[in-house]
This record gives C-alpha cells, structure tokens and sequence, in this order.
C-alpha cells in the first residue's frame, strides 16, 4: 500500500500531498487509512488535515493518472515590522507642501518640502523599535522562524535627544532637516544635487549650500546667505545675505536676484534685480538691468549691454563690445537713498496740496453769516488737521535737506577700465549723458574733479574733460531704467 499511497512534503516543509497511483482500490481509499499514512510521514494532524482528507475521500475517482491532493499547509511566520518614526502634527520633514495630488490638475510640482522650523523643547515624534515578528509552524509540526524587523536606517543628530521611550525632543533652533537618512536640526540647508521638481521652490529661514544648479523656473528665497555651485538658469532668487554664483546665472531675460549682502559670481547674463551691497564679476556681466547699490568689480571681466545703475565704483577690463548693443551706466546716484527722497517729497507735496485745500474749506465755513452745529464740528477738525500739516510739512521739508545733504556726500564717481571702451557705451552722470561714438584703448579712468567736472584719464596722459573722448549732451535722468 505504501508503493501506491504516499505522503510528499516539499523540501521547505510547508505543503504536504498525498498522492494514489493509478487504479488503486477506491474501497481502500478512507479516512482512517490517509490519516495513518500522514500519521507515518510525520505530520502534524490537526482538524483542517482531517477535512482535508475526508473531503478527498468523498471526492475521489481512480485513474490512469497519479492522483494528488494538498492535505496541509505551514503556517507562515509573519515578518517583524521595521523600526519607523511616528511624526507629531506639523514636524513632518517629509510632507510636500503642495496641492492634494487627488486633484491632478491643481499640483504644483514646483512646489518644494515644506521646511519646519523649530524650537529648543519641541518634540518632532516618536522613534518605534523595530518588531520581532511571529514564528509559523511548518506541516510536521516544526517552527518557521520569523524574520524581525529592522531598526529604522534614520540616525539622531545631537542637536536632537532621544530618551528611552523614543521621543525625539529637539534641543536648539533651527530648521527640521531630514538628508541621507539623517534627521537633524541646521541652520544651514545644504541640497545635495539641483533645486529642480526633486526638491521644488526653496523657501529657507536660514542660509542655502545648492550643490549643482537651479533650474529655469525654480526660485529661492532665504533669509541668510545663498551659494551656488552649480548655473543659475532662468529663475529669481532672493536673500538677506550674500549671493555665491560660483558658475553664474543665464537669465534668459526671466532671472532676476534681490540680493541684501553682496554677490560674487563668474558671470551674469540677461539678470534683472537690486543688489545692496557689492557685486564681483569675474568674467562677464552681459545685458543685465541691475541696480546695485555698492561697487561693482569686474577687473578681469567684460560689461556690456543692459543698463546699469552703479551707486559706487566701477572697475572693468572693458566696457561695451565691438557690434555690442548699447550698453547705459548710471552714475553718482544713490538709488537707496534717492528713492527715500522722492517718497518724501512727494509726500510733502501731497500733504501741501491737502494742507491749501484744508484752508480754503475752513475759510469758506467761518465767513458764512451763520454756522450750524455741522459746520462748527467741521470747521474744528479742519483746524486740528490744518496745525497738524503745519507742523509736520516743516519737519518733511528738514528730512529731505537732509537726505539731499546724504546723497551729495555719498556720491561717487569712479570708473576705472583697463584696456578700453567701446562705441555705444553711454554714461549717465547727474543730468549729462556721456555717449562714446569711438573706440578708447588703454587704460581710462573717469572721476569729478573738486569743481564736480567730469574728467578723464587715457594711460599715463593728465587729466582732462572727457568731452574730449566723447560727447557730451543733457540728460534727464529716470532712476527707474
């Protein structure tokens, strides 16, 4: 009987057959025989094994064929959970802060992380120990081992601590910042590759390290420092700080920076923007609109095309190009402090044209033969808001001799150019427009002497007026080119 019933268990142990060779005896075919074969294989007889067999007896139908069935199963052991983190509400340095992506067409996925910042006491959630798992039996009644889990692969910086029961408290200010598996607290975002759709828009309370470039249409915008190793393509960024282009920015006549520190960078191209401190150059600055209101530096570099508003001094190897556009320079102005003034005394002038409007109301009011009780309440806050103009307008008017006295002092101008400048250069000193129709080679510098004339210098020759290099006419000026 054993040759033509047998009991196969595969080589794992969790699955075992019986199986009738062909033409066996369907009489002999019960329950009490099947059981006792298994019995003798060494499985684990249990009810679901007993079904099993009483169902394929009341099924069974001899054959030319081997007849199997499949009388128990193992049960598998269940694979322990690995260790995770269970972030508390709002600390989630993973969450993406844009649109739900149920909603596919409302996703911007230039949208970046959603950077958290954070206080000393905080508590960012909850690091789980991984699980063990449960073990499962095999058909004969052995164990299946469980595979536990694994601990969780984010390690705990020291800016964090971690007690016992796994609460990860934060200990200093900063920003959450979750990178290569490490979950700390920086003052300093570093992205490791571009600021493309993988990282979305930077938006940083600190300062930015951008390992690689900025994409056309990604933008950043801090509140320390940006440096960028990488080309800065179409896109703005904007920082309190200092700006690093370390392989310059390629506009497109779409860039833009805002800049509150200085910039350093290799080139920039079609740039548009307002840079408060100093900008160095070390190759080109080619059709760029910039205001900036420090000392532009590109001795070994080329200025040509855009214009310029340049509040301090200016070095360059050359100006203009040969078949350059024009290339337009404003100097000796202090936008910053420009800009005040002009508020101011349009706010003067406001304030006048109200305070002489104001005098001719009350005046009409109080030489009337008779005045109603509406008459007198309006002829009292007229009077009230005529002494306060009165007294304001003088103070305005000392403000702005003042912020005139502060530009007249702060005004520079001083250019300096190594090897020359090329027809279509223009520079826009005060109210004279100095346009360049030749090429000057050699050394130049441009400067006002003690009278405030425009002078210039060619090589090693002595001063002279520089309508003698090129030509000079009225200009009136627009800050806002």
């Amino acid at each position: 009987m054993s040759n033509e019933i047998l009991a196969r268990v595969n080589s794992d142990k969790t699955e075992a057959r019986l199986v009738i060779k062909p033409g066996f005896d369907q009489d002999m075919v019960t329950s009490t025989t099947l059981l006792a074969i298994a019995t003798g294989a060494g499985l684990q007889v249990g009810p679901s094994v007993e079904r099993a067999i009483e169902d394929f007896v009341a099924a069974y139908v001899p054959g030319s064929e081997d007849v199997e069935v499949v009388i128990s199963t193992a049960t598998l052991p269940e694979r322990g959970v690995d260790g995770w983190i269970e972030w508390f509400d709002g600390f989630d340095p993973t969450s993406m802060a844009c649109a739900d992506e149920n909603d596919r067409a409302k996703v911007d996925h230039y949208l970046g992380q959603n950077y958290i910042e954070v206080m000393p006491d905080d508590v960012l959630g909850v690091l789980h120990n991984p699980t063990d798992g449960s073990d499962g039996v095999d058909v004969l009644g052995g164990c299946l081992k469980a595979t536990p889990g694994k601990s969780s692969p984010i390690k705990i910086h020291s800016t964090l601590d971690l007690d016992a029961e796994g609460k990860i408290t934060v200990n200093t200010q900063g920003v959450v910042s979750l990178q290569n598996d490490q979950l700390e607290i920086v003052q300093m975002l570093v992205i490791p590759g571009c600021v493309d759709f993988s990282s979305g828009h930077i938006d940083f309370a600190g300062s930015v390290t951008i390992r690689d470039a900025i994409r056309t249409g990604f933008n950043v915008n801090v509140e320390g420092d940006v440096q960028v190793g990488g080309l800065i393509e179409a896109s703005e960024v904007v920082c309190l700080g200092d700006l690093v282009a370390k392989q310059g920015m390629a506009g497109k006549g779409r860039g833009r920076i805002e800049v509150g520190g200085d910039v350093v960078a290799t080139y920039l191209e079609e740039v548009g923007g307002v840079i408060q401190g100093d900008l160095k150059i070390r190759n080109s600055l080619i059709g760029c609109n910039l205001e900036i209101h420090g000392d532009v530096d590109s001795a070994s570099g080329v200025i040509r095309g855009g214009a310029l508003n340049i509040a301090g001094v200016i070095k360059a190897k050359t100006l203009g190009a040969e078949s350059s556009p024009a290339t337009r320079i404003y100097l000796g102005q202090v936008p910053r402090l420009q800009k005040c003034l002009d508020v101011a005394q349009e706010q003067v002038s406001a304030a006048s044209k109200t305070l002489e409007i104001n005098k001719l109301e009350y005046e009409k009011i109080v030489s009337g033969s008779s005045m109603n009780s509406a008459d007198k309440e309006r002829a009292t806050e007229l009077m009230f808001e005529i002494q306060e103009l009165e007294g304001s307008i003088p103070e305005s008017i000392s403000t702005i001799d003042r912020a005139k006295l502060s530009i007249e002092k702060s005004r520079k101008l001083n250019v300096e150019v190594a090897s020359g400048i090329y027809p279509g250069v223009e520079l826009v000193v005060g109210d004279q427009l100095i346009t360049f129709d030749k090429t000057i080679a050699g050394a130049i510098s441009i400067f006002w002497d003690k009278e405030g004339r425009v002078l210039c210098k060619v090589g090693s020759g002595e001063a002279r007026p520089v309508e003698e290099i090129a030509k000079m006419s009225s200009f009136q000026v627009d800050l806002a080119a």
